[in-house]
């Protein structure tokens, strides 16, 4: 049982990587979740956290330069093309084009935590022409700090998972684990709610 632990735990590194790629090509999929599991383990001992950060950050990096290589060939063609799934397209992509001179090269950092803005921005700024070094440094900045957040979310949660399974128990801690989830979820929904969408006026 030990071994099969071992086996898994010993891949982690390379599923993190590859899981938060696909994530941030825009494919629905769990990767922050998994960054916050990821970081649970390491707070258990069973993961190093700065390797866990450094492969959630790799994989974000590698997932908005395949968006950003694709942009400085096809950037009209990307924004039309995701845009045209919802309403307002034309709204939608006058909106993304007005990210860089609100927002500047920060749209890296802040945006990555914005679904729809993390997915346009750097498609975005291969076709206004910015630079790749100026990318490079913005985007590596906010892959970065992406997932050293989702990842000490979950290396907090599980320091005190001993605690709470000492307290309450096997159930009690599973409940509780619950009710945390289902919150963060109403939560997280009820903010998108309030957000206005790229595709609105």
């Amino acid at each position: 049982m030990n071994g099969i632990l071992d086996a898994v735990l010993a891949h982690t590194y390379a599923g993190l990587l590859i899981a938060t790629i696909i994530d941030a090509t825009g494919v629905p999929f769990p990767g922050r979740l998994l960054l916050v599991a990821a970081g649970a383990f390491a707070a258990g001992g069973d993961l190093d956290l700065a390797a866990v950060i450094a492969c959630g950050a790799a994989g974000a990096l590698i997932g908005d330069h395949l968006w950003y290589l694709a942009g400085r060939a096809h950037g009209e063609w990307l924004l039309g093309f995701y845009c045209r799934a919802l309403p307002g397209r034309r709204r939608c992509v006058d909106r993304a084009h007005e990210l860089l001179p609100r927002f500047g090269a920060l749209v890296f950092v802040i945006g990555r935590f914005v679904g729809g803005v993390r997915i346009l921005a750097a498609p975005v700024a291969a076709s206004a022409g910015i630079g790749y070094v100026r990318f490079l440094v913005f985007d590596l900045a906010g892959s970065l700090a992406w997932s050293a957040t989702f990842v000490v979310l979950g290396y907090s949660v599980g320091a005190q998972w001993p605690r709470v399974m000492e307290r309450f128990g096997v159930a009690g801690g599973i409940a509780l684990a619950g009710l945390v989830i289902a919150g963060g979820a109403v939560t997280f929904y009820a903010w998108r709610r309030t957000r206005r969408p790229l595709s609105s006026g």
